[in-house]
């Protein structure tokens, strides 16, 4: 135990200050193969794998197999079988490491650009076109969440295309909206099945696009939906009273916003919306209703 830490009080500082060449040499590739300690081992395979002609061999694709054990390095375990794999040639082995990181990280769009050119250079005509709509889609999915919405909705375009889906639709359907390509975000949510895990997501999506769109009939027939899934959906009720308001309902308008502040009080749009059609009302001589009567 004792020569194990001197040993190892040696090495760190090798690993620390990246002198690899110092590092290897240091440690054999048989006690690595053997296991002598799972640090020393990963001293070893990080060692080899700054030196390619040391990288590039069937040794470290075996330690790394004869070391996989280790838990706490999986990730980049399998990350440097692939590489080597692929920088060797032998893209159908790397396909399996391969496969392992995506199961671990299924919206990574890198390790399915890899197998992009794995598939490709096999020749796997319908494994490619799996993988390049995957790509698209996570690709997509990771422009839209940092709210990079032309690229995003670019991705998303390829991968719908390629393989449409409701989950595809319905992200292209948001990039579009945002970048005001607000028709073929309607005609994409109009596609969605009603059996779909979110279609209230999608509701209220449309919702916005028929807000957008300035389409009361359309606006009214998504929000009675809505309420049919949730009775007092917020969103649904603020898009009956605005489409009131459209069609110069101001009493209708008041109604809605008061039934908003019922189950929400604290809602200041509806509270604003409220005073200010109660107002315009007063100044048309419906002398008989208080501004505020709709709060009492």
């Amino acid at each position: 135990m004792r020569n194990l830490l001197e040993r190892l009080t040696r090495l760190r500082p090798l690993y620390s200050q990246k002198d690899w060449l110092a590092l290897g040499s240091s440690i054999s590739l048989d006690e690595a193969m053997a296991g002598v300690h799972h640090e020393i081992c990963h001293f070893k395979i990080m060692a080899m794998a700054h030196q390619d002609e040391l990288r590039l061999s069937q040794d470290f694709i075996d330690l790394l197999d004869a070391r996989k054990v280790h838990l706490e390095h999986r990730t980049t375990y399998l990350r440097l079988k692939t590489d080597t794999l692929m920088d060797m040639g032998r893209f159908q082995d790397a396909i399996v490491p391969l496969q392992q990181l995506i199961d671990l990280y299924p919206d990574n769009p890198h390790l399915y650009h890899r197998l992009c050119i794995c598939a490709e250079k096999l020749g796997q005509t319908e494994r490619l076109r799996h993988a390049e709509a995957q790509f698209n889609f996570c690709a997509g999915k990771d422009l839209h969440r940092h709210f990079r919405f032309p690229d995003a909705a670019n991705y998303l375009r390829k991968a719908y295309d390629t393989a449409p889906s409701d989950n595809t639709a319905w992200l292209l359907a948001q990039s579009l909206m945002f970048i005001n390509e607000i028709e073929e975000s309607q005609s994409l949510t109009a596609q969605i099945d009603e059996h779909c895990p979110f279609y209230q997501d999608i509701l209220e999506l449309r919702l916005e696009l028929a807000i957008k769109r300035r389409q009361p009939e359309v606006l009214d027939a998504i929000a009675i939906e809505l309420l049919t899934i949730e009775s007092e959906h917020c969103g649904a009720l603020h898009a009956l009273a605005l489409s009131k308001e459209w069609q110069h309902d101001l009493l209708g308008a008041i109604e809605l916003y008061h039934r908003v502040l019922q189950h929400y009080p604290y809602d200041i749009v509806a509270t604003l919306k409220a005073i200010h059609i109660a107002h315009h009302l007063v100044d048309a001589e419906y002398n008989n209703l208080s501004p505020f009567s709709f709060l009492k």
